[in-house]
């Protein structure tokens, strides 16, 4: 009897949602929208404090491809947080509603969930292409990795739209327009992205950084 209890609470926990402070993403949709999700993960020279020192901010997403906040209520990276701002910083419109659900922060991580748009919002991309968005939910995991000396970054983005095709394309050029690319996140702190095993010390020099593993 013992044991069954045991088991039964270790389910409990492992499958609760409050228990870790973790949202469901496994969403439903509503009619004439699709579930699609988007995925990218990075690694980056350098320890974590050097990214999270710019992305760790809910009030702030000007590292996001250049995002722009309006306005917040609540308090800053407290789950219930709300920041309004335009979805092309370009067009300024229209204008999404976000709201943090998770911010956790333990030893070598930091993970948070936003969700949005907070109401239906249609989007003219400059393509000529029409997308109405009716929810999506971005989790972004950083992680120190190899000794401190550098960090992986996961990203995840469940969407509901009419147009999955596009959804995916536009969450996948902004992520790899902020996480990788010309003027991206590690660029502003002088750090490059890198595939394969952990660098050893022997592969880098005092000015920048090099390595013989393949650059993405």
């Amino acid at each position: 009897m013992m044991i069954f209890l045991a088991v039964a609470t270790l389910l409990w926990l492992l499958t609760s949602t409050d228990a870790h402070n973790i949202p469901l993403n496994d969403i439903q949709c509503p009619k004439g929208s699709h579930h699609g999700f988007v995925q990218n993960s990075y690694q980056f020279y350098g320890p974590l404090r050097k990214f999270t020192d710019i992305t760790g901010s809910f009030f702030d997403i000007s590292w996001l491809a250049g995002g722009e906040i309006l306005s917040t209520t609540g308090t800053n990276n407290i789950p219930g947080a709300t920041r309004v701002g335009p979805f092309d910083p370009l067009s300024k419109d229209p204008l999404f509603n976000e709201t943090l659900t998770v911010y956790d922060v333990g030893p070598g991580t930091l993970r948070f969930t936003f969700t949005g748009p907070g109401a239906p919002l249609t989007y003219h991309s400059r393509t000529g292409e029409v997308i109405t968005f009716h929810y999506y939910a971005e989790t972004q995991h950083y992680e120190s990795i190899c000794g401190g000396t550098a960090t992986y970054l996961h990203a995840t983005t469940h969407i509901c739209s009419d147009n999955p095709a596009l959804a995916y394309d536009l969450f996948c050029r902004l992520h790899q327009g902020t996480f990788h690319g010309y003027d991206a996140l590690p660029a502003r702190v002088k750090e490059k992205t890198f595939t394969g095993d952990c660098p050893q010390r022997s592969e880098r020099n005092p000015i920048g950084r090099e390595t013989v593993h393949e650059e993405l």
